[in-house]
């Protein structure tokens, strides 16, 4: 026996609830990740927070001097 086709609004149903669970979980994910104190890993899904570089500490690198016209070169 064949099984039987699901019909458009029940389908539409089992979307809605599924993406109003996915949506919910996310937010309880995102929530937590926040509430941390901010210790933010990548298995608990939150971004790694990236320290900028300025000037100053590029230049305490010692990265070599450049002299040429080749420009960039991959």
């Amino acid at each position: 026996m064949p099984p039987r086709r699901l019909r458009k609004k029940s389908v539409k149903k089992l979307v809605e609830r599924r993406v109003a669970k996915a949506i919910e979980e996310y937010g309880k994910t995102r929530a937590d990740s926040i509430n941390a104190g901010g210790s933010r890993s990548a298995s608990t899904g939150g971004s790694v927070d990236v320290q900028g570089c300025s000037y100053k500490t590029f230049m305490n690198c010692k990265p070599h001097s450049f002299n040429g016209t080749e420009g960039v070169v991959g």
